[in-house]
């Protein structure tokens, strides 16, 4: 007797759904990044601004005027900046890490890789609409070597958001804290000088 064996769809991990999220916010950001430019109506230039400002940010020229030239900041300057920044990572982090402790942590893992891809997405379609195939380096530019820290915080943080376990882990957030701090500390003095480099060699 052949018995009919009935479709069955794998069993989704929450790691799974998180996956499906950071696409889904890189597809998102990508149609929205298009949209963007099309209702500018002035297409590359419509984004000049927006990414001049962004990486006037890395380098510590949130005006966006001269961000390929001004990569040499005073030491009080890149310290104020650094405080900056990472206080603007270390309240992400804690809003994750305090996420994880509800009920609804995994809701909030699920919301950051959403987030998370709309940002990456925005930023790969806006630097590759500004600069062609050369926005793709530059792009890859602006994450290098901090993100190097930030990846394994990011990947720590929402994997206790996804256990099933919830505990408070006071010291591992402290030293996460540290880890931020390093890698902000490379995104604030390192980065810049090497996206300037890169920049001024870019043929645009």
């Amino acid at each position: 007797m052949h018995v009919k064996r009935r479709f069955r769809l794998p069993a989704l991990s929450t790691w799974d759904v998180s996956v499906f999220f950071w696409i889904l916010g890189i597809v998102l950001g990508t149609i929205a990044a298009v949209c963007f430019q099309i209702s500018s109506g002035s297409g590359h230039a419509g984004l000049e601004s927006v990414l001049a400002a962004r990486l006037g940010q890395e380098i510590g020229d949130p005006s966006g005027a001269g961000w390929h030239l001004n990569a040499g900041m005073k030491a009080a300057s890149r310290g104020t900046l650094f405080f900056q920044v990472w206080l603007q990572r270390s309240g992400m982090a804690l809003m994750l890490w305090l996420a994880g402790m509800t009920p609804v942590a995994c809701l909030a893992a699920w919301g950051a890789g959403l987030v998370l891809g709309l940002e990456q997405a925005g930023l790969l379609a806006g630097f590759t609409g500004w600069g062609g195939f050369w926005g793709l380096p530059v792009f890859v530019a602006t994450l290098f070597p901090q993100v190097v820290f930030y990846i394994p915080v990011f990947w720590l943080l929402l994997s206790w958001a996804l256990a099933k376990e919830r505990r408070i882990r006071t010291a591992g957030f402290l030293i996460l804290l540290l880890v931020l701090g390093m890698g902000t500390a490379l995104e604030v003095w390192l980065n810049p000088g090497f996206v300037s480099l890169l920049v001024s060699h870019c043929p645009f």
